[in-house]
């Protein structure tokens, strides 16, 4: 049930395309769960149960803007549905129908510290999330659908990932099935190096608006999108370039004081130390004189 899910989610989220997706039946009730996750997402999925597939219409726009709810009575959906949350930095509210293991949420909520908020509200499980490119490394403790979900999920996310998995995560079973669906889709994007390392760069520049998230359809609004994003490139760009030659700048200036200060000291301790080596000489003569 829960790789066809992440199928489902990976046809949603990376590809252009409707895509039929095998399943099986008797898993129909659990993974409508996951299609009307992909509902909430600007998405649709479509049971054809004669045919034993369900068709999978990619999302038509990324919800920044919005908030989505959905109910979930399975685990390993609910923390799949926040790992895909999560990592498109999206406001969403789950209504679990199952247990929720508290060592389990400690977990997940200790990933992103500052950048990801989990909550009780009412008992749904809130998720307000700004993770933006945040790596992942963790070498076990976090429940392996919820790795799943931040993977999905960063195909459409804010900046390219980098997933330190660690030899846990990356000999699971639905981690290699969610990593094989995004490089079919993506080749370009998802890689995975020599390792256990993967590498995920968002495809949203190139598909959705950069500000409204919605999905272009045709060639002048990619080619507008393509202006806007290389406009605020640029815009972050000289941004960072001043932070960094003011940081330099202030660097040098710190330099510049410490080796002054620290010429300064050293002529104050060789004038201390002449002029105490001239009161001892007087100090002698003086002492002399008396002696004599």
């Amino acid at each position: 049930m829960l790789n066809t899910a992440v199928d489902m989610l990976a046809a949603a989220l990376a590809s252009g395309e409707p895509t039929e997706i095998p399943y099986d039946l008797r898993k129909e009730k659990k993974l409508r769960e996951a299609a009307a996750f992909i509902g909430a997402l600007s998405g649709g999925a479509e049971f054809r149960p004669d045919e034993g597939v369900v068709r999978v219409t990619p999302i038509a726009r990324v919800p920044w803007h919005g908030h989505i709810a959905v109910t979930v009575s399975d685990e390993k959906l609910l923390w799949l549905f926040v790992g895909v949350a999560v990592k498109m930095n999206l406001s969403a509210r789950v209504s679990p129908r199952c247990f929720v293991a508290p060592e389990d949420l400690a977990a997940v909520a200790s990933c992103f510290p500052g950048k990801a908020e989990l909550f009780w509200h009412r008992g749904d499980l809130c998720v307000l999330s700004y993770v933006g490119p945040e790596e992942f490394d963790r070498k076990e403790g976090v429940p392996v659908p919820f790795v799943c979900g931040l993977l999905l999920g960063s195909v459409l996310g804010l900046g390219r990932t980098v997933f330190h998995l660690h030899a846990y995560y990356f000999k699971k079973t639905a981690v290699c099935r969610t990593l094989d669906d995004l490089k079919s889709e993506l080749p370009r994007d998802v890689l995975t190096p020599i390792g256990t390392y993967a590498l995920v760069t968002p495809h949203l520049r190139r598909e959705f608006g950069f500000f409204s998230g919605e999905r272009l359809v045709t060639p002048e609004d990619r080619l507008e999108n393509y202006h806007v994003y290389a406009a605020y490139s640029a815009a972050v760009r000289s941004g960072y370039q001043s932070r960094l030659n003011r940081f330099k700048a202030a660097r040098k200036r710190a330099h510049d004081e410490k080796i002054l200060y620290n010429r300064a000291e050293k002529k104050r301790v060789a004038r201390e130390r002449y002029l105490a080596e001239l009161r001892r000489e007087a100090e002698a003569e003086a002492k002399a004189g008396e002696n004599a």
